[in-house]
């Protein structure tokens, strides 16, 4: 590791900081089941990158979803 960049070394931390974010937002998620949330950890281990921005663009997807599910609700109830 002697050989490596200091900027070698913050692009890692940063993408490690990424990934981990993206596994424990993945856990603390309750309207996925067990099955599905295994599937991205999965996913998210072995195709990191590719990984990582599938469950983000997905995470922002179901984030906007809420927010018009519960902005709907409240204007028709």
């Amino acid at each position: 590791m002697n050989n490596l960049a200091a900027w070698h070394l913050l692009v890692i931390a940063v993408y490690l900081a990424f990934i981990i974010v993206a596994l424990v937002q993945l856990a603390r998620d309750r309207r996925r089941s067990g099955t599905n949330k295994v599937v991205w950890v999965v996913i998210i281990v072995l195709i990191p990158v590719i990984g990582f921005v599938g469950w983000f663009i997905d995470w922002v997807l179901g984030a906007v979803t809420r927010g018009l599910d519960r902005r709907n609700s409240r204007t028709t109830g």
